[in-house]
């Protein structure tokens, strides 16, 4: 499993428990550093941390079978969408699974204003709607549930995907 944007690593010692082998990236050092304590403090084995650009994965081709992003993708510009897409589905494999947590229009710092994108705290945010989830994903991903988390503290859409077969090879039999 790739966590990617683990920040402190709360998604990658839940993995881990759970048995999954995990590799999870951030590009802070500060936030990995964190989440290495932690894992040692917790008694947590099987994540390896890595310092690694979205944008840039340093992995294989097809080589993950489960991509976690709980807050990476709401922090990127809308103008990086495809490429963000395009490494993610370079190193899920088909089938795999696609584990998605942006912001919704209820989050704390979007409620009550038309704007879908803000800088807060020198971090650049972006809500999303179902639909822009659908729209980026679903011709690459089968969309399995999208469901919003609302009340105190919600403001979230979570979203499981599964990449979809490779596409039958067109080349004549023979």
């Amino acid at each position: 499993m790739l966590d990617i944007g683990c920040g402190e690593g709360r998604h990658s010692f839940a993995a881990a428990r759970l048995g999954f082998q995990v590799t999870a990236i951030d590009c802070e050092p500060l936030a990995l550093r964190r989440a290495r304590q932690y894992a040692r403090i917790k008694h947590i084995r099987g994540i390896q941390f890595r310092q690694a650009d979205v944008f840039a994965l340093p992995f294989a081709d097809s080589c993950f079978d489960v991509l976690v992003d709980y807050g990476c993708l709401h922090h990127q510009k809308k103008s990086d969408w495809s490429a963000y897409k395009a490494s993610m589905l370079r190193v899920l494999k088909p089938q795999g699974y696609y584990v998605l947590c942006v912001f919704s229009s209820r989050f704390r710092l979007f409620r009550g204003t038309r704007r879908r994108w803000h800088i807060a705290y020198g971090a650049y945010r972006r809500c999303f709607t179902k639909t822009d989830i659908v729209g980026l994903f679903g011709q690459e991903l089968e969309v399995l549930a999208i469901t919003e988390e609302k009340g105190e503290g919600g403001g979230f859409w979570h979203a499981l995907m599964q990449r979809r077969s490779e596409a039958p090879s067109k080349e004549p039999l023979g």
